[in-house]
């Protein structure tokens, strides 16, 4: 920046006043053209020192945004549901086993049940054999023996085949129970742990989001307190066109003076008068460019400490407080990206004993569809009563003999008896396998646990990245903006020169006043009077106006509007100043 240096004398040596006016006109006009460029860098400094805080509120506004949309809550709501889920998956797979024991009960009870009947039939048999024996000679009883021994070998052959598929259910069944038993165990291992990671997730997520909510408060307070500084700094810019066009005021009105022609008399009071208010309006526009001035630096000072502000927000959201410590959302993250694989192993779990009991209730409908061949076994003791009745009544006709074979037959009627009643109660707990494996449900459909976690920990890990991203910027250029602000005031000296310049012209014109004119102006000065009508017209401000009429206020004729401001702090004094 140029610095602007004022002229080494003060008053022209031959101390006329047409010297002294010119002297001062071309140390105002130095002056003038300095303000301009001094302002035009002021702006240029101010965009450059709003630039750089918006970078940080850009970025500040960037890390609470991660959190603060809409995502970030339907994680947490997901989480939430995902624990209840898990809860009532615990509920329903023990149900699960307990049905599942029950099945399995009811298969066991049948095999002693089997085992009767393989027995009965063995009686049977053996009282076939008995009957051929004790019948030699009697084609008919040899007939009944042969008969009886063909039932017997046909039942067999049913209830081994039963048996045997009564076997492979009761070993498919024990599998499913294993690892049924499985899914239980882990999920009772897990899950408490597990639902307690996801709602402290859910609840940080939360707390983060209020954390964030109240930071974006009080950066929207910042963010407005910025703008109003910016606006206050660019409307105090104007100070620059304001002092530039009151300097023009009295380049004209010290021209004017130095135009005019007439007595002698009323131009050595015209001079003096000349002196007071020139003098005055430099004094005045001194006063107020200082002012105003120092605000600006003031202002645009305090932006540095916006910034300052901005990094006490990164740190409210960086909670670890050390230089590369991981923030606690990423440990959230990362415990939600476990708890996933949790979740996959216990729905693998879930899903093996599904199919395992899907396999389980399919033996079981084919068993239900096969209690025609232990139905049949009804049918088979039903003959075998029929033929022990008929030889019995034959063996009646036929004496002692008879009365043998009689015993043997009735013995077999007996055994065929019990032979129905096995039947009928294997059958009944055929039936009871099946409602139990229709219970089992092991087909519905299951919300995708895994696959809400999943997204709950993508979403986690997109705002974490978005949020890290944000302070890193924060991080790394908040202490450089901070100083590179401070270097703009500080290289921002908007009166550096100008007030001794500006002092320097007051004081010629104080010293070319005539002593013999200080005091108020003479009232009856003709020139004075035009003189001042000319330079009140061109006043544009209401200190230039204040000023004017402390000191030539009676020449002032009415008809000369004089707008109501309130003046500029400094113009009472100034104008005190201008009769001592």
């Amino acid at each position: 920046m140029t610095v602007f240096t004022p002229s080494a004398r003060l008053v022209p040596s031959d101390r006329s006043d047409a010297a002294l006016f010119q002297y001062v006109d071309r140390e105002l006009e130095k002056a003038r053209a300095e303000i301009e460029q001094r302002f035009l860098a002021g702006g240029a400094a101010l965009a450059a020192a709003y630039d750089l805080v918006g970078e940080l509120l850009a970025a500040l506004d960037g890390a609470v945004a991660a959190f603060s949309d809409e995502s970030a809550r339907l994680a947490a709501e997901r989480l939430k549901d995902a624990v209840a889920e898990l809860g009532r998956s615990t509920v329903t797979e023990e149900r699960r086993l307990a049905e599942l024991g029950a099945m399995a009960n009811v298969g066991t009870s049948i095999s002693p049940m089997i085992k009767d009947m393989q027995a009965i039939l063995e009686y049977i048999g053996v009282c076939a054999s008995a009957t051929r024996v004790t019948g030699a000679g009697s084609n008919e009883f040899v007939g009944f023996a042969d008969d009886i021994t063909n039932y017997v070998a046909a039942a067999e052959g049913e209830v081994d085949r039963f048996a045997a598929r009564l076997e492979h259910i009761q070993l498919r069944l024990h599998s499913v129970g294993t690892e049924s038993g499985r899914a239980v165990r882990l999920m009772a291992e897990t899950i408490p742990s597990l639902s307690t990671t996801l709602i402290d997730a859910a609840a940080a997520i939360a707390q983060r989001r209020h954390e964030l909510e109240k930071i974006a408060g009080r950066a929207a307070t910042l963010v407005n307190g910025v703008k109003t500084k910016v606006a206050s700094v660019l409307s105090s810019l104007q100070i620059g066109d304001v002092t530039r066009q009151r300097i023009e005021h009295v380049q004209a009105g010290m021209r004017h003076v130095l135009a005019e022609r007439g007595d002698q008399a009323e131009l050595l009071g015209l001079h003096a008068a000349a002196h007071q208010l020139f003098g005055g309006l430099v004094r005045s526009l001194q006063a107020d460019f200082r002012e105003q001035t120092r605000q600006i630096v003031s202002t645009m000072h305090s932006l540095g400490h916006d910034a300052e502000a901005i990094l006490v927000f990164h740190r409210s959201i960086d909670h670890s407080g050390q230089a590369g410590a991981r923030d606690p959302m990423q440990a959230v993250e990362t415990g939600v990206t476990a708890a996933r694989g949790l979740v996959v192993e216990i729905a693998a779990a879930q899903r093996r004993a599904v199919e395992a009991r899907d396999a389980a209730w399919g033996l079981a409908t084919e068993l239900l569809d096969d209690m025609g061949r232990i139905g049949n076994l009804r049918n088979v003791r039903d003959d075998i009563r029929c033929l022990a009745i008929n030889a019995f009544l034959r063996c009646a006709r036929m004496g002692a003999k008879g009365r043998a074979v009689g015993v043997i037959a009735t013995e077999m009627n007996t055994a065929a008896e019990r032979l129905g009643h096995a039947a009928d109660s294997i059958l009944k707990r055929v039936a009871d396998i099946r409602t139990q494996a229709d219970r089992l449900s092991g087909g519905e459909a299951r919300p995708n646990i895994a696959g809400e976690l999943n997204d709950v920990a993508a979403t986690l890990r997109a705002a974490n990245a978005s949020t890290g991203s944000h302070l890193e910027v924060i991080a790394r250029q908040g202490g450089a903006v901070v100083a590179r602000i401070d270097g703009i005031v500080a290289e921002l000296d908007f009166g550096k020169s100008l007030g001794e310049a500006l002092e320097a012209c007051a004081s010629a014109l104080r010293l070319g006043q005539s002593a013999a004119a200080a005091g108020p102006a003479a009232t009856d000065n003709a020139l004075i009077k035009q003189f001042s009508e000319y330079q009140y017209a061109h006043y544009t401000m209401a200190s230039e106006r204040d000023v004017h009429r402390a000191i030539l206020a009676t020449t002032l004729p009415e008809y000369i509007p004089v707008i109501n401001h309130k003046s500029l702090s400094h113009s009472d004094e100034i104008i005190d100043d201008c009769f001592l």
